[in-house]
């Protein structure tokens, strides 16, 4: 959910509650967009995140 297009696809099919699908596109990136960009809390585990190399860039944390 930390990436633009699979929060907005999540949101674009799951929002608002009890009218699911009913936001447009736009609505759908707009309110990922918002919600994405939010501080997050630090966590003692978040190195574990990425074991494999480097977060990738468009990765929010």
């Amino acid at each position: 959910m930390a990436r633009l297009h699979t929060a907005a696809a999540f949101v674009l099919a799951n929002m608002p509650l009890g009218a699911e699908g009913t936001l447009s596109v736009q609505d759908a990136y707009d309110v990922a967009d918002f919600f994405i960009h939010q501080d997050r809390p630090g966590w003692a585990k978040a190195a574990e995140d990425w074991p494999h190399g480097g977060k990738p860039p468009d990765a929010r944390y």
